[in-house]
Formats: structure tokens, C-alpha cells, sequence
């Protein structure tokens, strides 16, 4: 680089709770037009309270000059998440690229870094999809509205990695609740679950992070699992539901309905 990147401030995106946006750079004549060289441009996406966002890499042209160039240190987009960030680079063909891979990025909102160095070796650009999910953590879970639940909400896959926790309540249900799953697709072969593999656990009303394993009262992970045969039993009105997935392979979700016991 010959000089420093002027940095460049955009318009903050607002994605309503489980909708999507897709970013592209540039976002002027996109996959006609190369980007410019000596581009820093910042841009934020954010998404409503309650909601996470997660990033598919759709496509991705930003010039490398050498073979280390997977460090990331020419040209790239960098996405920040408050306490740590990580940058993507080079080109869908490049081993050490997963273009159609989703990221959980836990957190409803990013910092995008758009940046180009000042050498001649520039490219296409790439092409982002953030997309906003419903999903809480143990400190602030999300409620369950009516006595169902999906996720996602939507009708894509959940991303590699995801962590998310409900949280339901129904104090007409004086003698417990009851989960039946009604449908599910953890897009895995072995049936058994494990800490490996995607599940969906159960606890009942405890503060599950000071006794952990200690309340869980089942799990969930394959079409075992499926109708009432296999409900999942709380012993008070209050049940929480954790999902969570590894960086493998993902799958469409799960949805299930809340009963009284």
C-alpha cells in the first residue's frame, strides 16, 4: 500500500426482527464493476432487541497479492462484534474459504469494515446476507408467545454454531408443562445425542449457569424424538429450551407445542 484509506462512514441498516438484508460491495454496479483501491468504508447492520444476526458469505472476489494472502492483510471485509471481530478475504475458490457457510454472530449488531489497499490489484467485491433470528441467550432469553415455538422462524437453515435460549411460562399450568416435538431436521446421521451434536436440552425453572447439568430434565436431537411418546416433562409452569449447534452441517430446525400436564 502507497497510502492510508481515507475511512468512510455509511448509513447504519435496520433489519426488522426475522427479516434479511444483503449487502454488497460495491454497492454501486456490483459483480460488473471492480471496487476501488485506497476504500476504507465502515457500515453498520443491526437488528431489533431479542433478535441475533447471523452472516452468510454469498460470494467473495477481493484481491490477494501472495499466498498468505489468507491473513487478510490486502484488501477485505472485516465484521466487528464488540468483543472480538474477524476478517474474510480472497476468493470462493480459495481452500481456506466457506462461501455459502453461515456465521452466529451473537449479537444484534455488526460493524462491516469495507477495505482496500493502495496497490492495483483490486476485484469484483463480495456479497453478504445478514439475516436476524429470534434467539436469547441465559441472561436474557427469549419468551415464548402462545403455547408453540419455531425456529427459525423463517425459512432457512440455522446458522453453523448457534446458541440460543427460550424461555416458557404459563402459570395456568399449575402441575408442569410438557413438550411435545412436532418437527425437526438437525441434518445429522447418528440419532444419539451428544455435546457434539446439534440438540435441543430442557431445564426447568433453575439458574442453570450456577448448577450446570443439574435440572436438565431431557434433550432432543433426532426424529426419535418426534410426538408425544417422547415429551419432555418441566414440574413447575416454567421450562427453558437451549439449542445448540456445532460448525458442521445445519438443518432446517425444529418446532413443537407446549401443553399442560
Amino acid at each position: 500500500p502507497t497510502t492510508t484509506p481515507t475511512t468512510t462512514l455509511s448509513a447504519c441498516q435496520h433489519i426488522p426482527g426475522g427479516d434479511s438484508y444483503d449487502l454488497l460491495y460495491p454497492e454501486v454496479d456490483y459483480g460488473v464493476a471492480e471496487y476501488e483501491k485506497n476504500q476504507c468504508i465502515e457500515k453498520c447492520v443491526k437488528t431489533e432487541e431479542g433478535y441475533l444476526l447471523f452472516v452468510t458469505v454469498n460470494e467473495l472476489d477481493l484481491a490477494t497479492r501472495c499466498f498468505f494472502g489468507f491473513l487478510c492483510l490486502d484488501d477485505y471485509l472485516e465484521l466487528d462484534v464488540g468483543p472480538s471481530s474477524w476478517r474474510v478475504c480472497g476468493n470462493c475458490d480459495d481452500w481456506w474459504n466457506s462461501c455459502d457457510y453461515s456465521y452466529f454472530l451473537s449479537t444484534s449488531q455488526v460493524t462491516v469494515t469495507q477495505n482496500s489497499d493502495g496497490d492495483d490489484f483490486v476485484g469484483l467485491g463480495a456479497s453478504l446476507t445478514f439475516q436476524s433470528i429470534q434467539c436469547g441467550t441465559w441472561d436474557n432469553p427469549t419468551v415464548v408467545t402462545g403455547n408453540s415455538i419455531k425456529f427459525p422462524e423463517v425459512n432457512v437453515n440455522y446458522p453453523h454454531g448457534a446458541y440460543c435460549v427460550w424461555k416458557f411460562e404459563d402459570t395456568s399450568y399449575t402441575n408442569g408443562v410438557k413438550f411435545v416435538l412436532d418437527e425437526i431436521d438437525f441434518n445429522q446421521r447418528k440419532r444419539k445425542c451428544s455435546r457434539r451434536r446439534d440438540r435441543l436440552s430442557f431445564y426447568e425453572d433453575v439458574k442453570v449457569q450456577s448448577r450446570p447439568g443439574k435440572h436438565r430434565v431431557g434433550k432432543m436431537c433426532s426424529e426419535n424424538d418426534l410426538g408425544e411418546e417422547s415429551a419432555v416433562v418441566s414440574s413447575n409452569p416454567v421450562m427453558y429450551l437451549e439449542f445448540a449447534a456445532n460448525l458442521k452441517k445445519t438443518g432446517a430446525g425444529f418446532s413443537g407445542t407446549f401443553y399442560p400436564v
